[in-house]
């Protein structure tokens, strides 16, 4: 199982915020990209199939929460591009931070006003405005590499993010139903198979959370 330390999670942020201040806005763009996969994918613990379905309507601004109500549909041919989630239990409302909201804002006040894109309410937040679809798996892929390389971090993948919230809950001494609440496993027995047996010392490796480093 592969996940990312804490100050991992702060290195890739750093530099992807650099490259958001300096760079040109294309490279902004996609550094923007980057940051919305790792932020939600952090803050939700959802799977990137749901990450890359979620649109800016899903985010309740006021009572705070993301409603995960789609994946995507991984059949290219398909014009439907959303698809139903993997389980009842991921259809759920998710509590969020004040943060992660002003962050996403950020975003779409960036894609409106600088890269002058056409943002509607039903936009997914990581769409393609060229091919109008959600960007594909293997472009996103590419993108999260190239800052994994960039900022020198262990590689891991984009649904590795789901493991990095686990491991870091587990850390701050949360049991197995408050992690299986918050990945939205069906069963306990699956959460306890997956991160059971992450030891005493590696939970104390990861030992902080989320807003400390976003």
């Amino acid at each position: 199982m592969r996940y990312w330390l804490p100050e991992n999670l702060k290195d890739i942020l750093a530099v992807i915020n650099k490259d958001i201040e300096e760079e040109t806005d294309i490279q902004k763009y996609y550094a923007y990209l980057v940051k919305m996969i790792i932020l939600i994918g952090f803050t939700l613990g959802d799977r990137i199939g749901e990450t890359r379905a979620l649109r800016f309507i899903d985010i309740n601004q006021e009572s705070l929460y993301i409603t995960i109500k789609y994946s995507i549909n991984y059949n290219p041919k398909d014009k439907n591009y959303l698809s139903t989630t993997k389980t009842e239990e991921s259809e759920d409302k998710i509590f969020i931070t004040e943060k992660l909201v002003s962050e996403i804002l950020k975003y779409r006040e960036f894609l409106e006003n600088i890269m002058d894109f056409p943002v509607k309410d039903e936009t997914p937040i990581l769409f393609n405005f060229k091919t109008k679809r959600p960007y594909s798996d293997v472009r996103l892929r590419k993108l999260f590499n190239y800052y994994i390389e960039k900022a020198n971090v262990p590689k891991i993948r984009m649904y590795d993010l789901r493991h990095t919230v686990a491991t870091t809950l587990m850390s701050e001494n949360y049991d197995m139903y408050v992690i299986q609440n918050k990945l939205r496993h069906k069963s306990i027995k699956t959460t306890i198979d997956k991160y059971g047996h992450i030891t005493i010392n590696k939970r104390k490796e990861v030992a902080k959370i989320t807003d400390k480093y976003i």
